[in-house]
């Protein structure tokens, strides 16, 4: 991604940029990780934000400042928390399961006789287990997941937003008292996702199910009450057939997607980030219909815009726009979300921290230039008549089928046209993934490409196909990919599907009913699945 879309990263020299790795940006304040696991912070840093040297919280940093102390430290991650410029702390969360803080703390009550810790150089939270893998921030509170699916809280606690059943805060100068959440009906339950708003916290479970507490002044809690706050993790039970996969936040509204795509909605509305074409804050769960077959949701705690990509790659906002409200999802230009919160949110920001390729820009965009450009092929593949301008050696280095057909069948450089006999698109598509690590979002394509990599034995294109399929998995689709589970012997797969049958046996055979797939034996294998887990009892 083009990291100057962002204003601040324009005074950066493109030799720097190019070896960034992990950027987050909010506003002006800026924080990033090169490849070489430095840390740097610049910009606006009268809250501490940019983890600089105790005493200088009152500076603006001009130019990139390193923190030495996390240097090497294998940061994953940075989470934001507090409140916009004023007062502001920063989470990051490493590889190796640790939680690091800086910045300024919780704002406690004026009657509040408790005394704030300060620190504005980065320190380890060390009463966190060591197996933290992700980071939500509110205003005032942090939750946190563990890579064995448990959840801890930290902070400030006015409105049950730890989710333990009182509202006394949870921390002290050594940064003690990480309470586990596992109380409500979230006791031992199992936790995938987090999310968290201004007040409030939320969490999905591996089984699809969407719990909240905290505040509910707005709705945001999804419980269809007027509870003003709720002090133990509730499940969402307006969601209870739905299986939820993703969940966002704003500051007092949530944003949900199911397994097939549909995005729920609820909490305050006043700017328009539910995209429900109105203003009235929902206190339940509503599925937004302007937007189908969603894949990825962005919202933050610090705005009130909101975003959607769709799995054909068409991305999609709403709410605060500019400091216009739209109230009704509008089409973008854009591949990503976060080129959304880069040009439309305000301030202008990474609603998450921005990733960029393991390997340098300049060298995938170097490769993808290369694919199919005649003046710099070595070798051209012909597939119904149609030639493919590929590299011998990028052959060689991505496939190991290519690699042995070069050396045993076409080794002679001489020979710079190769015959194939394949299908045109789908040839095509497999040499660009070779190329760019990415397909195109088409089902079918992608259904294609995986049955050649079966055939090639190349593992890694099969289980890049296999996440995409299972990712984009409907009621349409699930019989057709069941039947290539079977085919290839895919036993991931071929649980997927089966999962997803379970919750939608009845729509999933009837969408294949008129489908030449009950005319195979693979349909007696399905069918023999079903009557086993017992799908067709009432």
């Amino acid at each position: 991604m083009n990291l100057k879309i962002w204003s601040p990263l324009t005074l950066l020299d493109d030799e720097l940029l190019a070896n960034i790795r992990l950027v987050h940006i909010l506003g002006r304040a800026v924080l990033f990780v090169t490849y070489d696991d430095d840390v740097f912070g610049f910009g606006p840093n009268s809250s501490g934000c940019l983890g600089v040297e105790s005493g200088t919280g009152k500076m603006c940093l001009f130019k990139p400042v390193p923190l030495k102390r996390m240097r090497g430290k294998l940061i994953k991650e940075f989470a934001v928390g507090g409140q916009k410029f004023d007062r502001t702390f920063v989470i990051a969360t490493t590889f190796t399961g640790e939680v690091y803080f800086w910045g300024k703390y919780f704002k406690f009550p004026s009657n509040n006789t408790i005394d704030i810790p300060k620190t504005y150089e980065p320190a380890l939270m060390q009463s966190f287990p060591k197996t933290i893998s992700t980071v939500a921030c509110g205003h005032d509170h942090i939750i946190a997941l563990s890579d064995t699916g448990k959840i801890y809280g930290y902070g400030l606690n006015t409105h049950g937003q730890l989710g333990r059943g009182d509202t006394r805060p949870s921390y002290t100068d050594e940064f003690g008292m990480v309470n586990e959440i596992n109380q409500g009906e979230l006791k031992d339950k199992i936790i995938v996702k987090i999310a968290c708003g201004s007040d409030f916290s939320a969490a999905v479970t591996d089984d699809g199910q969407v719990y909240t507490w905290g505040c509910n002044s707005h709705g945001e809690l999804g419980l269809d009450n007027g509870t003003g706050k709720v002090l133990l993790p509730t499940r969402v039970t307006l969601l209870n057939n739905i299986i939820i996969k993703q969940i966002a936040c704003g500051p007092s509204n949530v944003l949900a997607i199911s397994d097939l795509g549909e995005l729920y909605v609820w909490g305050c509305n006043h700017k328009g980030q539910l995209g429900l074409k109105d203003t009235t804050s929902r206190k339940k769960p509503v599925k937004n219909d302007f937007i189908k077959r969603v894949v990825k949701v962005g919202a933050s705690l610090h705005c009130f815009t909101s975003a959607a990509l769709t799995e054909n790659g068409e991305v999609f906002m709403w709410g605060d726009v500019n400091a216009i409200s739209h109230f009704s999802p509008q089409k973008t230009p854009y591949e990503s979300i976060h080129e959304v919160f880069a040009h439309f949110a305000t301030p202008s920001m990474t609603y998450k921290s921005l990733k960029q390729p393991s390997t340098p820009k300049s060298l995938i965009e170097n490769l993808l230039n290369a694919f199919n450009e005649k003046e710099f092929s070595d070798l051209t593949i012909i597939a119904e008549e149609k030639p493919i301008y590929v590299h011998r050696v990028v052959l060689r280095l991505q496939s190991v089928y290519f690699r042995t057909m070069l050396q045993e069948h076409w080794s002679s450089e001489d020979q710079r046209i190769i015959p194939i006999d394949r299908d045109y698109d789908t040839i095509f598509a497999y040499l660009k993934y070779l190329y760019t690590g990415k397909l195109k979002p088409d089902f079918s394509l992608i259904l294609e490409v995986y049955a050649l990599a079966e055939e090639y034995n190349d593992r890694v294109a099969q289980l890049y196909c296999e996440k995409i399929l299972i990712n984009g998995m409907t009621t349409d689709n699930c019989a057709t990919l069941f039947a290539a589970a079977v085919k290839f012997n895919k036993l991931e797969l071929r649980k997927s599907c089966l999962s997803f049958i379970s919750h939608h046996a009845c729509a999933v055979i009837s969408a294949a009913y008129s489908d030449e797939f009950w005319t195979t034996d693979v349909a007696k294998e399905f069918m023999k699945e079903c009557i086993q887990r017992k799908l067709f009892k009432s």
